[in-house]
């Protein structure tokens, strides 16, 4: 028979990995006793199968070793990491000493072996054993209708049932002190006064399997540690280990149950906080994005504000040029002298006609004497040439007739009242001083 079609068989018919380890621990409180006999043993799983036996035995403390025939099988024990090697029972425990294990198991091999080679199996168990070791052998209990009848023969390898007190018996023979039978699996006994109906349907299905748990004898103080944790109740009825299995396992639904509903609860809280964040991320993009362009309009402003202050400023300092520039010029010399004809234009301007020619004719003839000195001719005519309208006034003072500078071309005077007038306004700005100096020598 190929080796993966006994692992898919397996798969198929035995049940799944939880579930076995389920049933498996209904020997946990007695392996229990072992392990505080002898902490950190050897325990060997003949038959290991996908090794659910060896789970339950290391997370129990000890130290396992799996044995099959079957590489397949072996495979499986090494993807959980369990140390198991494909080989012969026999040849194996050949291979150990004498009082060298803790523990020897086998589950469901017993129906496979010819009898002599299971007589052979125990007692080679029964000499690597140390005192107070266990033997524990499970096959299907034939005492079961369903099994006796046809569930057994659905494994082609099995080769005939064995009743547990045969079994048993086999136990004592090998040399095992002690053999005890334990029934398991199966639906509880119904309670007295059911009806027949219901308890034939139990007769059907219950117990479909049983171990045997053959111990080696122990030493005196073994002895009293194993009656002192059998008073602790580590040996529990097989009733009782079920419900509370029964009870943890109703526990551990709810706990998923309710695990699940948290997770969901989770799911939904990080979601939501999701959106939360990203609705705040938006909205602290905003904000920057509105912080900038605010930051960047208060720099604009400040800057033209600089400039206005800076523009204000020069304004501020070519107004005060132009004041003690205004100043200078009425405190000139020149300006005092001109202060007359200023007054005397002023006169002419608003006395009568017989007034006016009067006051002509005696600044003609002031002119005429004035003309004739050269000193005060130069500074008439310095003082006359600055200003357009008192140059016509000197122009009249001095008779020249009106239509005399008609014959100089208009845009010469013109060009030449712009020339003065920028002169002036430069004057007025930053070199009027020096002319008022010059005026003042």
């Amino acid at each position: 028979m190929q080796d993966d079609f006994y692992l898919r068989f397996e798969e198929r018919f035995r049940g799944a990995p939880e579930e076995i380890k389920q049933r498996l621990s209904a020997y946990l409180p007695t392996t229990a006793q072992v392990q505080a006999l002898y902490p950190n043993g050897l325990a060997i799983d003949v038959g290991c199968g996908r090794g659910e036996w060896l789970e339950l035995m290391q997370s129990q403390g000890f130290e396992v070793l799996g044995i099959d025939t079957n590489a397949d099988m072996v495979a499986s024990c090494h993807a959980k990491g369990l140390n198991a090697e494909c080989a012969d029972a026999f040849e194996k425990l050949a291979t150990f000493e004498s009082e060298s294990v803790a523990l020897v198991s086998g589950f469901h091999i017993a129906e496979h072996l010819p009898f002599d080679t299971l007589m052979g199996l125990m007692k080679e168990a029964h000499r690597v054993l140390k005192p107070g070791g266990l033997l524990i052998l499970e096959t299907p209990n034939p005492e079961n209708l369903n099994v006796g009848l046809w569930t057994f023969y659905m494994d082609p390898t099995h080769r005939h049932p064995i009743p547990p007190l045969l079994l048993q018996f086999l136990g004592e023979e090998a040399g095992f002190a002690e053999n005890r039978i334990l029934k398991l699996n199966g639906p509880e006994k119904p309670e007295a006064g059911s009806s027949p109906l219901s308890r034939v349907a139990w007769s059907l299905s219950a117990h479909p399997d049983y171990g045997l748990i053959a111990q080696k004898q122990a030493t005196e103080q073994q002895a009293a540690l194993l009656g002192q944790l059998k008073r602790n109740d580590l040996e529990m009825p097989l009733q009782q280990i079920n419900q509370e299995l029964e009870q943890l396992q109703q526990e551990w639904e709810q706990l998923q149950h309710a695990n699940h509903a948290l997770s969901e609860q989770k799911n939904a809280l990080e979601a939501h906080l999701t959106q939360k964040l990203q609705e705040e991320h938006q909205r602290v993009e905003m904000l920057e994005k509105h912080y900038q362009a605010t930051r960047q309009e208060l720099h604009e402003t400040q800057s033209r504000l600089h400039d206005a202050q800076s523009q204000f400023h020069k304004l501020e300092l070519q107004a005060n040029d132009i004041y003690h520039q205004l100043l200078a010029t009425h405190a000139s010399f020149s300006w005092r002298i001109t202060e007359p004809l200023r007054r005397s234009r002023s006169m002419i301007q608003n006395a009568p006609a017989k007034a006016k020619r009067a006051v002509i004719k005696a600044l003609r003839l002031a002119v005429k004497i004035a003309i004739r000195i050269p000193v005060l001719r130069a500074l008439a005519h310095k003082a006359l040439d600055r200003i357009p309208k008192l140059r016509r006034l000197k122009d009249t003072l001095q008779g020249t007739p009106a239509g005399s500078h008609a014959a100089t071309p208009a845009p010469h005077y013109q060009s030449e009242q712009r020339t003065r007038i920028s002169r002036d306004i430069a004057n007025r700005l930053g070199s009027n001083q020096e002319k008022g100096q010059e005026g003042d020598q």
